[in-house]
């Protein structure tokens, strides 16, 4: 039986690289796969994500643009209002 020891470590070195090749094969392909789906995915979402804050971005901008002009508009109407105080004061 010892005798046989090295033979048949040989022999089941031989078989399990045949037989092990191809299920490596396989898991690393079923891992590539996934790994294709995975990025095709994320990169789907982020950019959605991307889009929804730049439209949110540009529709803060709107609101902040049209308060300026509000608070110009009525900082202009306070001073004609105080002008106009000044020369009827001054009359």
């Amino acid at each position: 039986m010892p005798t046989d020891l090295p033979e048949l470590i040989a022999a089941m070195t031989f078989f399990g690289v045949f037989a092990l090749a191809p299920i490596l094969y396989l898991l690393l392909r079923h891992q590539r796969v996934m790994a294709e789906l995975i990025h095709k995915n994320a990169t789907g979402a982020t950019a959605e994500k991307v889009e929804a804050l730049e439209r949110e971005v540009r529709s803060l901008r709107a609101a902040l643009q049209a308060r300026g002009i509000e608070s110009e508009s009525s900082l202009a109407s306070e001073s004609v209002i105080e002008e106009r105080t000044q020369d009827v004061s001054a009359q």
